[in-house]
């Protein structure tokens, strides 16, 4: 390789590096919400879930739907679509 190859890829590899490190924090969660997400709540202590149209429901009604109307079971097994690539 040439003297500007090797500059031009150590150059992409800085840049890259410095835009992960710059962009890190916006997608990181704090501990606190990640000790939050990581602890198990009661039903009974959950918020009120909106469904929009349906309005708010809470979630042991949910379970409860659930509970009483299970989603049924398919019998027949879906064919699975075969794609072929065909090019230009």
């Amino acid at each position: 390789m040439d003297r500007s190859s090797i500059i031009f890829c150590i150059g992409s590899v800085l840049f890259c590096l410095g835009i992960a490190i710059i962009t890190f924090p916006a997608a990181s969660v704090s501990r606190e919400t990640l000790a939050a997400a990581a602890t198990p709540i009661d039903a009974e202590n959950m918020q009120d879930i909106d469904l929009g149209d349906f309005g708010k429901v809470s979630v042991l009604e949910m379970l409860d739907y659930y509970l009483e109307n299970p989603p049924a079971k398919t019998t027949v097994e879906s064919e699975l679509k075969e794609t072929r690539f065909q090019g230009c």
